[in-house]
């Protein structure tokens, strides 16, 4: 189909982590199963050096001046928090209680574009 079964590991297992693959979606986790086992542990490698920590993530609001969407790569979204006092602390907040979801979905965009990079290099 699309070039990955070259090398494919025989039974089209993901041989990753399940902490890792329970975060993936299906879409991803099919490309990674087609892949060879030294691929998906490039993927693993690779991921796991990109991926944020929600505890960080913490950190970064709460002691290092309401950072999280600067450690997240969001600078625009960082400066309007910070010039809006984060959001009157109403942002503050709300960001309280989402701030882990919105590092599981950076950490899925992560692990998406690991595995672009992975099939762009064959």
């Amino acid at each position: 189909m699309n070039g990955l079964n070259n090398g494919a590991n025989e039974n089209g297992r993901l041989l990753i982590e399940p902490g890792i693959a329970e975060i993936l979606p299906a879409m991803l986790k099919v490309t990674l199963a087609k892949m060879p086992e030294n691929k998906q542990a490039m993927f693993v490698e690779e991921y796991n050096r990109k991926k944020k920590s929600v505890g960080l993530a913490y950190f970064f609001l709460i002691v290092c001046f309401g950072m999280p969407y600067g450690y997240l790569g969001k600078w625009g979204l960082q400066l309007v928090y910070w010039f809006t006092g984060a959001g009157f602390f109403i942002w503050f907040f709300y960001l309280l209680f989402t701030l882990p979801n919105l590092v599981r979905n950076y950490n899925c965009d992560v692990a998406a574009q690991v595995v672009r990079d992975l099939v762009i290099m064959g």
